[in-house]
């Protein structure tokens, strides 16, 4: 994809492109070092089932949510950045102009009891602009859009997913995994083995395997070829609300909001001028697996 933006807003665009793929790229090598394995336990409370278990042997590396943090900072610089350019060339009123991102239509188009936006709304981030401008934002806004799963709400919402450290990503198994048996009592006969597909955080069930009977040896000859990504951890934002980005894998998650922010952008062409300006290109972005 191709666009023409003001020369500062395709800054932050490519410096976030960059740091995607700088993002996947340690993901990647986080991945490659099998910082997990997968135990068989007996299932105490069925006879012919084991569970597997999915143990982490290192914790994702700190600077994952420092590189990602970076690039939610750089998508909404440069929608905050378009919003404010539009304005200053339609009436050179920029004061406290910015893109808007707003869940609820009535929050966005609140009034000071009159036609004036009030302070705090969607449409006072916007009051600089032409009609025309102001209707193409507004169309754009979650509320018209998948609510908390639209990818405009899904950055906003990356903010508090990324800004506490303690947060930081969990294993998820995805579709893929396969697994070994070797050589145990030849008796023992493995019907099938299930995986759970989603988040996989230390210490808990990914899966089960159903026998005819448990074997102490089961555990020792089974190996499993887990299929991870990392994942948002579950976690809420400043008023108790589980955040949209939960439980969702973090590559995926973060091409859907760079596209939303790159279309947006496409959108607002019209409004460039043709002066400051500068044609950029998205750098191929890929996504390595789906839950």
């Amino acid at each position: 994809m191709q666009i023409i933006v003001p020369q500062a807003v395709g800054l932050h665009l490519t410096r976030a492109d960059e740091g995607i793929v700088a993002l996947q790229s340690d993901i990647a090598a986080y991945l490659s070092r099998r910082p997990y394995r997968a135990l068989v336990e007996r299932d105490r409370a069925h006879s012919d089932r084991g569970r597997i278990v999915m143990r982490v042997k290192e914790r994702p590396p700190d600077h994952i949510l420092v590189r990602l943090s970076e690039c939610v900072d750089n998508w909404l610089a440069a929608l905050d950045m378009f919003a404010s350019i539009i304005s200053r060339r339609h009436s050179c009123h920029n004061i406290d102009s910015g893109f808007p991102i707003f869940l609820d239509a009535d929050d966005f188009g609140r009034t000071n009891g009159g036609k004036r936006p009030a302070p705090g709304s969607g449409l006072y981030k916007i009051r600089g602009m032409k009609p025309s401008a102001q209707a193409i934002i507004e169309r754009l806004q979650p509320y018209n859009n998948g609510h908390e799963n639209d990818p405009l709400w899904v950055l906003h919402e990356l903010v508090d997913a990324t800004k506490v450290i303690t947060n930081e990503p969990v294993l998820a198994i995805v579709e893929g995994s396969t697994y070994k048996v070797g050589d145990i009592v030849p008796e023992i006969i493995i019907d099938c083995v299930d995986f759970l597909v989603g988040p996989a955080p230390d210490k808990t069930a990914i899966g089960h395997v159903l026998v005819n009977k448990w074997h102490r040896d089961l555990a020792a000859a089974t190996t499993f070829d887990l299929a991870c990504a990392l994942a948002f951890p579950d976690v809420t934002d400043g008023a108790g609300r589980p955040l949209p980005t939960n439980g969702r894998l973090i590559n995926a998650t973060t091409k859907l909001v760079r596209d939303a922010v790159w279309d947006t952008c496409w959108r607002l062409r019209f409004f460039t001028g043709r002066t400051g300006v500068t044609t950029i290109d998205s750098v191929p972005i890929a996504v390595d697996a789906q839950l």
